[in-house]
């Protein structure tokens, strides 16, 4: 148990002191990165004795901070990885510029791959560094992210909509919060998906029960079983851990287009999947 204004006051006090400590350059993108994943993990371990209501606050401060951090590496022109060299983006006209160019450097020991503010845009990536162990996915609209080789221990996706997320090979937990009208084809050692409505998921979930929490329109299928993809594991049941009263929220739904569109190889035209 946790003295939950305790730790408001703790989480905020930190929160201001790694924004400090980058205007004054006592500490770099990449350590305040650190320190910002230390108190998402914090927040996702007392996640139980917050306040339903403080939950989006303390969301909302740390996609903030993130923003903050990623302002102060490109405007130093710092040597941070929020993308490896290898991360491409496939931009239409319309799309919106979001990665590091070319010519800026790329801090080779950073273990985090962040995609943030994306809009109408196609990336992918096939594989990723050993010393890159998490990946971070925020504020992502009518894009399609394709990570279908790239291995990580841990996964966060926060405020998505409209758009299409494959992560192939999760070893830990996914956090998954705040993501409408999106498909997501996961898989990985544990889900854990919270506020998020009408949503498709298609799921190899090694702990084989996929945990859901105040969500509505949620549908579940089974990861798409091509070739590319090796030891995939079937969930069993969802765990919803919303309110015992309230009604099923979820149904189960055949993957054959997921499928199809997986073993022809997802592009921006796939978000067509979305409205059937």
């Amino acid at each position: 148990m946790i003295d939950t204004n305790e730790f408001y006051v703790d989480f905020k006090k930190e929160i201001q002191n790694v924004r400090q400590s980058l205007d004054s350059k006592d500490i770099t993108p990449s350590q305040a990165l650190e320190r910002q994943d230390d108190l998402a993990s914090k927040c996702r371990h007392n996640l139980i004795y917050l306040p339903v209501r403080d939950q989006d606050t303390y969301n909302s401060d740390l996609r903030a901070l993130l923003t903050f951090i990623r302002g102060h590496a490109t405007q130093s022109k710092a040597k941070f990885k929020f993308s490896h060299r290898n991360l491409t983006a496939k931009d239409d006209s319309t799309a919106t510029k979001h990665m590091l160019s070319e010519d800026e450097p790329v801090l080779e020991e950073q273990a985090f791959d962040v995609l943030i503010d994306l809009n109408d845009t196609f990336v992918t990536k096939p594989t990723n560094s050993p010393s890159v162990t998490k990946i971070k996915l925020f504020n992502i609209s009518k894009s399609v992210v394709v990570m279908d080789q790239a291995s990580y221990s841990t996964a966060e996706i926060d405020d998505i909509s409209d758009s299409i997320i494959l992560l192939y090979r999760v070893n830990g937990p996914v956090y998954i919060n705040r993501v409408t009208n999106s498909i997501l084809i996961l898989a990985c050692h544990q889900f854990r998906m919270h506020k998020s409505d009408s949503v498709s998921t298609y799921v190899s979930c090694s702990s084989k029960r996929p945990i859901i929490e105040k969500c509505t329109n949620v549908t579940f299928g089974d990861f798409p079983n091509i070739g590319n993809f090796e030891s995939l594991t079937a969930w069993e049941a969802i765990d919803d851990f919303s309110d015992l009263s309230t009604e099923r929220v979820w149904t189960r739904k055949d993957n054959s287009e997921v499928q199809n569109a997986v073993e022809r190889g997802l592009s921006k035209d796939d978000l067509s999947l979305l409205s059937s």
